[in-house]
């Protein structure tokens, strides 16, 4: 498996910015996600529902919503709940 994050470290500094896809990031594992959100994710908002913290950030041309489920006591942090392909999305996502 190709490691976009180290691919994106190294073209940061030219005059090329490299833009990773929605399926390239699909690729990557759990772990790589949560990196390339950290480092090149931009917050767009945040909310609570039904007990769970939800946040949306933007990657290049698609959003990564991060579920927190803070009425489960059992988890381990934040997991990627989805991807969406516009911010819209976000405000009538999980509406029970």
């Amino acid at each position: 498996m190709v490691d976009y994050t180290d691919k994106m470290v190294l073209l940061q500094g030219s005059n090329f910015t490299y833009r990773m896809t929605c399926a390239e990031f699909e690729q990557l594992n759990k772990q790589e996600q949560i990196k390339v959100i950290s480092h090149y994710g931009d917050f767009v908002a945040d909310k609570v529902e039904a007990g769970n913290r939800y946040y949306l950030y933007a990657i290049n041309s698609f959003y990564v919503e991060l579920l927190h489920e803070l009425s489960n006591p059992n988890t381990n942090g934040l997991v990627v709940n989805r991807i969406l392909a516009v911010a819209e999305a976000f405000e009538v996502s999980c509406e029970l």
